[in-house]
């Protein structure tokens, strides 16, 4: 159980005597009287930037052994005169709360922590004990979390707007769902989270701990919670009218940051998509994490899944062309997949001929490989052609039986994963978000989507963290205690493909957009904290799409 401290009638005042130092830990007061026998907590300040102390004894007239910017506030410089009181905090009312639940039974923690550079970490609370498999399109797996909220409540469904707010109508197996018509996402139920300063622990609980923060993506704009968010389910397409689509059966839909974001708004404009509904921002990504972290306890998240990472983007050459196949060399057949999408080119990794072909056979014994066209018509592939894989479809992953994992196998590095609904969090394509900027290693965050602009202006925040200014597998990753979802690699020092966070950062001065996740060859460099701010909001290419998200 937490500590409690004893409080005062009246919450009598007193003042600082001489200016203190945010790193100041005696506190010389005018009169101690009225405030409780240590150790205590007394409120420095009377408005929104008070700061609470923690004091452990008290020597004549001075706070001794003072623990500065207690319960989640910010320690700061005080001037002589200064009110200071023992007030009722948010820490005596969160820790009230969360004993009475644990006194009761009902508190649930579910944790890991991880120390030094090892990813593998160790489960605490309740997690200890508990396993945590992911299956395939023919096997199952056991996964106690599947039991365990909000875990278990992360489900797909269609959602409506309903008097301003975003609510679920169907979801996944019942008799009304729909993901040919309508728009599917991910439903995950309110819960909250503890991050240790070191960022070694994590622990969550549907409880409201002391401590714990619930995360960005459930406080409305007035400071208020969600009892539910909605996360992508599929990489975003477009369909027939040019409209983005959350559904299966497309083809990732490719282009620059601004133009998503400006196809987004002009579709709002026409009321062909919902004005909450635009690309995933790092609001997403915090939950994301934080779940995968726990469930899997591991932060080198590719041991568990490897997802579309290690596909074939050789410089393959056709050996014998044909009408809708070809012969390939025994390397390139041996590493492509039945099901996978290719380019055909005239030049290296290009696609000239055609883009998004299906691999629909493959003959081990001859090399020959059948192909299927985008739009169905007949493709003639010629001697000398080139062969590059591509991003799999959206709802690759709808065959696997269990809420995570891939198709036939999530070790090979060849098939699309999903995670507890949400397909391809890394590997396949990279996923732009929205809400980040940044200015020659200085991160910038954006709160509304709707004015995005594609460079950095005044509606943009500088996060406190610069990033780091060199390529590598991050070892540290940036907070900001006011933007705790935005987080990008501060450290590559001593970072590996299998150490720290294990994923990999590329980085470049100038103005650059956030890319996460890695491509269909990025291997091991893939991930869910893989991030890319190497590129500008206008750079287009076939690996960088998105998945839609309301806002």
């Amino acid at each position: 159980m937490k500590t409690m401290y004893k409080g005062v009638n009246n919450s009598p005042e007193t003042v600082l005597t001489a200016a203190i130092s945010a790193s100041a830990t005696t506190i010389p007061l005018q009169s101690i009287s009225g405030l409780p026998a240590a150790p205590n907590l007394v409120t420095i300040g009377t408005d929104d930037d008070a700061e609470v102390v923690l004091y452990n004894t008290i020597s004549g007239q001075s706070l001794v052994g003072c623990t500065r910017g207690f319960g989640g506030t910010e320690a700061k410089s005080w001037q002589q005169g200064e009110t200071v009181a023992r007030c009722y905090t948010k820490y005596d009312h969160d820790t009230f709360i969360e004993n009475i639940l644990e006194l009761q039974g009902d508190v649930k923690r579910y944790g890991v922590q991880f120390s030094g550079s090892a990813a593998q970490g160790t489960r605490l609370y309740d997690a200890v004990g508990l396993s945590a498999a992911v299956g395939t399109d023919e096997e199952t797996a056991v996964n106690d979390f599947d039991f365990i909220m909000p875990w278990a409540g992360m489900r797909r469904c269609n959602t409506a707007l309903v008097n301003g707010e975003r609510v679920a109508t169907f979801f996944e197996g019942e008799v009304g769902f729909d993901n040919v018509n309508k728009d599917v996402f991910v439903y995950v139920p309110l819960f909250y989270y503890y991050r240790s300063a070191d960022d070694n622990t994590h622990v969550v609980s549907s409880s409201p701990l002391a401590g714990y923060r619930a995360p960005s993506k459930f406080r409305r704009a007035d400071g208020t919670l969600r009892d539910f968010v909605f996360l992508p389910a599929y990489t975003a397409g477009v369909d027939a009218n040019g409209v983005p689509v959350s559904r299966p059966g497309y083809w990732p839909h490719c282009v620059s940051l601004t133009a998503f974001m400006t196809l987004c708004k002009n579709k709002h404009t026409s009321n062909d998509l919902d004005a909450d509904i635009w690309i995933e921002g790092t609001k997403d990504e915090e939950i994301i994490r934080i779940l995968l972290d726990i469930e899997f306890a591991t932060r080198d998240h590719q041991t568990v899944m490897q997802g579309a990472s290690s596909m074939r983007y050789a410089s393959d050459v056709v050996e014998a062309g044909g009408t809708n196949e070809c012969t390939v060399p025994a390397a390139c057949a041996a590493a492509l997949v039945v099901g996978q999408a290719i380019a055909i080119g005239t030049a290296d990794k290009g696609n000239q001929i055609a883009t998004n072909v299906t691999v629909t056979a493959i003959d081990t014994a001859t090399n020959k490989i059948t192909l299927q066209s985008a739009d169905g018509s007949d493709i003639a592939v010629e001697a000398g052609h080139y062969i590059s894989s591509r991003p799999w479809k959206s709802g690759a992953c709808d065959s696997v039986l269990t809420p995570s994992g891939s198709p036939i196998s999530n070790t090979n590095a060849k098939m699309p994963c999903k995670y507890r609904g949400i397909e391809n969090p890394w590997g396949n394509q990279f996923r732009w978000r929205w809400d980040y900027l940044q200015n020659d290693y200085q991160p910038y965050v954006l709160d509304d989507p709707d004015n995005y602009t594609g460079s950095v202006n005044e509606h943009y925040t500088a996060l406190s963290y610069t990033v780091a200014q060199t390529n590598g597998y991050a070892a540290e990753m940036g907070f900001d205690e006011n933007f705790p979802h935005c987080r990008v690699t501060t450290s590559v020092s001593g970072g590996s493909s299998t150490t720290y966070f294990a994923d990999y950062y590329y980085q470049a001065s100038g103005v650059r957009a956030l890319r996460v996740g890695g491509i269909v060859s990025n291997g091991r460099n893939a991930g869910a904290r893989f991030c890319a701010v190497s590129g500008g909001p206008g750079d287009a290419f076939w690996s960088f799409g998105a998945a839609l998200s309301p806002a």
